[in-house]
């Protein structure tokens, strides 16, 4: 019998729907729990990563642009000030229709953003 033949029996049953967490990742039986907490690290991660490369990009980004060091405070300031103020709608996005929505479309428009930027 099938891993979703079970589940539905296990409904049919009067079994508690909290007894089956189980969902199939290409094959393997995970915890949806585990299977969110991985895809949460591994985008927490990427939104990182790419928070500190502009701190890093920034050395280069003065050289080739011929910035002053204010010029360059400037950008990296304005860089973290919007993303500082992107926290307040998100927040308050986060909680009319819960954090997986926001924090998988903020993952999917960077991704696309820096696809974009890199073609």
């Amino acid at each position: 019998m099938s891993l979703q033949a079970d589940a539905r029996m296990a409904l049919l049953d009067g079994t508690p729907s909290d007894t089956r967490p189980w969902r199939i990742l290409r094959g393997a039986c995970l915890p949806a729990r585990y299977v969110f907490v991985i895809w949460a690290h591994l985008g927490l991660v990427l939104l990182y990563a790419m928070r500190v490369n502009l701190s890093v990009a920034a050395e280069k980004m003065q050289v080739q642009f011929g910035w002053s060091d204010p010029e360059k405070g400037f950008v990296l300031s304005s860089f973290f000030i919007g993303y500082m103020l992107g926290q307040l709608p998100g927040g308050w996005i986060a909680t009319r229709y819960g954090g997986k929505w926001v924090f998988g479309a903020k993952l999917r428009r960077r991704k696309i953003h820096f696809w974009i930027k890199t073609t």
